[in-house]
C-alpha cells in the first residue's frame, strides 16, 4: 500500500525505465454525496464496479450503514470536506461510526488513488461509491449529502436532525424517519460513539496525506460492527493513453476493473504515437498480460528486462484500441 501511495503522490517524478511518462490525464468530473449502505452483518466483499440501486432499508431490517459526507463547493464542483460512516443496528438500538479524514487516500476507479477531498462527481456517483466500498469493504446503495458547515454541526450534535438540512437524497421520507428515530432514541440513553479511521500520516512538501492501515481497519469494523471484511488480492495495473484520443485510458481501465484487475493509475503516456497497444510484461511469470490482451481484444505483449515496484503490469493504449463509445 505504501508503494501505491507514493506512486500517487509522486507520479510526476515516476520514470518507467524505457522513457518518462509525465503528463497526467485529465480527471473526469465527479459528484460527491452522502451514501447509505445495507450490508450482510456477517461478511462483506469490496466491489469496485458497483453502482447505486433502489434497495431500501427494509431489505435488512436489523442493520444499515450510513456514510455521512460534508460537501464544499469550489468552481462549480463539489468536494468532500469530511466523512463519517455510521452503523445503525435497529435490533440492538445502537449507533456508532468511523470518521474518515478528507486527506485520506482512496482508490477511485479508474483514476487511481486520490485524496478523499478530490473525489469529485457531477452526475456520476459510481466512482465515489467504488472508492468508499473499496476502503471499507461494504456495499453502498443510496445517498444523501450535506453542506460542510452543516456536516460539522451534525457531528457536534451527534447526528440529531441529520436530514433537516440535507441538499439531496434518494431515501424516502419513511426511511429518513426510521433513521432519525433510531438516532434520537440512541442519544436519549447513550452517546453515539465515533472512532477515527486508523491511518498513517505522510507529509510531502506542504501537503499532508493519510494512508489507511488495512489490518487495523478490518479489525475495527469486525469489533464494533460485527462485520468480517474479506478482501481478494488483485493484480495492480497502470493504464496510459498512448494515442491521444480522449477517454481511451479510462475506457480501457473500466474494462480491466470489470475483469478483476486493480487499476491504480490512469494518465497520459510520454507521447501519443503508439500505433499498437502495449502490455508491458516484467517477466514475473504471471498470466495477467495475456488476460489483459483478451479483455482489450487488441495489442501485443512487450517484454521488459527490468521490473518496477509500482504496479504488476503497465498498459499503454495505442491507436488500435477503440473505446465502447465509438
Amino acid at each position: 500500500m505504501f508503494l501505491i501511495l507514493m506512486a500517487a503522490l509522486l507520479s510526476v517524478f515516476f520514470t518507467v525505465f524505457d522513457g518518462q511518462l509525465p503528463e497526467p490525464a485529465k480527471e473526469l468530473p465527479e459528484k460527491v454525496v452522502l451514501f447509505f449502505s445495507n450490508i450482510n452483518p456477517f461478511s462483506s466483499k469490496s466491489d469496485d464496479t458497483v453502482t447505486p440501486s433502489s434497495r431500501k432499508l427494509d431489505d435488512d431490517p436489523k442493520r444499515t450503514i450510513v456514510l455521512v459526507l460534508g460537501i464544499n463547493s469550489e468552481s462549480g464542483k463539489e468536494l468532500i470536506d469530511g466523512a463519517t460512516v455510521l452503523s445503525l443496528d435497529f435490533s440492538e438500538e445502537s449507533v456508532n461510526g468511523i470518521s474518515i479524514p478528507k486527506d485520506t487516500f482512496v482508490a477511485v476507479p479508474p483514476l487511481g488513488f486520490k485524496r478523499l477531498s478530490d473525489v469529485i462527481t457531477l452526475g456520476d456517483e459510481s466512482k465515489a461509491i467504488g472508492a468508499i466500498q473499496d476502503l471499507l469493504g461494504v456495499k453502498i446503495t443510496g445517498f444523501v449529502k450535506l453542506k460542510a458547515a452543516d456536516y460539522q454541526t451534525i457531528l457536534t450534535d451527534q447526528f440529531e436532525g441529520i436530514f433537516d438540512k440535507d441538499i439531496g437524497s434518494d431515501l424516502s421520507e419513511a426511511d429518513k424517519t426510521k433513521i432519525d428515530s433510531l438516532i434520537t432514541k440512541t442519544r436519549s440513553f447513550d452517546d453515539i460513539g465515533i472512532v477515527p479511521l486508523p491511518v498513517k500520516s505522510y507529509v510531502v512538501g506542504n501537503e499532508s496525506y493519510f494512508e489507511p492501515i488495512d489490518d487495523e481497519l478490518e479489525g475495527l469494523i469486525e469489533r464494533i460492527w460485527g462485520i468480517k471484511v474479506e478482501r481478494v488480492a488483485k493484480i495492480s495495473v497502470m493504464v496510459y493513453n498512448g494515442s491521444g484520443i480522449p477517454g481511451v485510458a479510462a475506457d480501457a481501465a473500466s474494462k480491466l476493473i470489470n475483469g478483476g484487475f486493480e487499476v491504480i493509475r490512469s494518465k497520459n503516456a510520454d507521447n501519443f504515437d503508439y500505433k499498437e497497444t502495449e502490455v508491458w510484461d516484467y517477466g514475473q511469470g504471471s498470466e495477467a498480460p495475456q488476460r489483459i490482451l483478451e479483455i482489450l481484444k487488441v495489442g501485443k505483449i512487450v517484454k521488459k528486462p527490468v521490473t518496477q515496484d509500482i504496479a504488476d503490469v503497465l498498459v499503454v493504449i495505442g491507436h488500435d484500441y477503440k473505446p465502447e463509445t465509438q
